[in-house]
C-alpha cells in the first residue's frame, strides 16, 4: 500500500523538519504561535489553491477536498489574533503536473493533523486560544482526527499505482520545501547543511 511506503520513504524528510523547527517552542507564547501560523499560512495558501484543479479526481478516490483545506482555518486563527493577512509573506503559486504530485503533497499536509493534536494540547495548556471554538488549524477535526486520517489513507491507497513514483517524490519534496520555508520565515538556522 502506498500509504505505508510513503510513511517509510519520507521518514528522513519528516525527521528533518522536526530537527529544524521546534514546533512545541512556538506554543509557549502567543507571539511565537502567531509567527508559526503566519509561516504556515504563507505555505498552505498557494499550495491548497492548486489542489482545487484536482478536486474531481480526488472525489473519484473518495476524498471530498473542501473539508480538508486548512487555509480557511489559518485565516480564522490569524484574524482572531488581529493579524492583517495582507501583511503575510506568501510563497509563489504552486502547480502540480499530475494527480500523484497533488496527492503526495496532500499526504504531507493532511498528515500534519496527527501532530496537530499534540500541538493543540500544548496550546490549551499554555492558555493560547484563537477564538471561542476548539476547531482551529492545529485541531481541524477535533475528536474525528483519527477517523479522518484513516479515511484519507483509504483514498490515498486508491490512487492508481501509475502515480506512485510522482506521489512519493512530491511528498519528499513537500517535506523539504516546508522545512526550508518554515526555517526561513521563522529565522531558524538549519542544523543540517543543505
Amino acid at each position: 500500500m502506498i500509504s505505508e511506503i510513503l510513511k517509510n520513504e519520507t521518514r528522513k524528510q519528516h525527521t528533518d523538519i522536526e530537527s529544524t523547527v521546534d514546533i512545541m517552542e512556538h506554543t509557549q507564547s502567543k507571539e511565537k504561535y502567531e509567527s508559526l501560523l503566519k509561516a504556515f499560512y504563507g505555505f498552505y495558501r498557494p499550495v491548497e489553491k492548486s489542489f482545487i484543479e484536482y478536486k474531481d479526481q480526488f472525489k473519484k478516490l473518495g476524498l471530498d477536498l473542501e473539508p480538508h483545506l486548512k487555509t480557511r482555518l489559518l485565516e480564522h486563527d490569524l484574524k482572531e489574533m488581529n493579524v492583517d493577512l495582507d501583511s503575510i509573506k506568501i510563497r509563489p503559486d504552486h502547480k502540480f503536473s499530475s494527480l500523484g504530485e497533488a496527492m503526495g503533497c496532500f499526504y504531507v499536509l493532511e498528515g500534519s493533523t496527527l501532530g496537530g493534536q499534540v500541538i493543540f494540547k500544548s496550546l490549551k495548556k499554555n492558555g493560547i486560544k484563537t477564538g471561542e471554538s476548539e476547531i482551529c488549524f492545529h485541531n481541524p477535526y477535533g475528536a474525528e482526527t483519527m477517523k479522518n486520517w484513516l479515511a484519507f489513507k483509504t483514498s490515498l491507497d486508491s490512487t492508481p499505482a501509475s502515480e506512485n513514483d510522482a506521489l512519493l517524490e512530491s511528498a519528499k519534496e513537500t517535506f523539504t520545501e516546508l522545512n526550508k520555508w518554515l526555517a526561513k520565515q521563522l529565522n531558524i538556522l538549519s542544523r543540517k547543511s543543505e
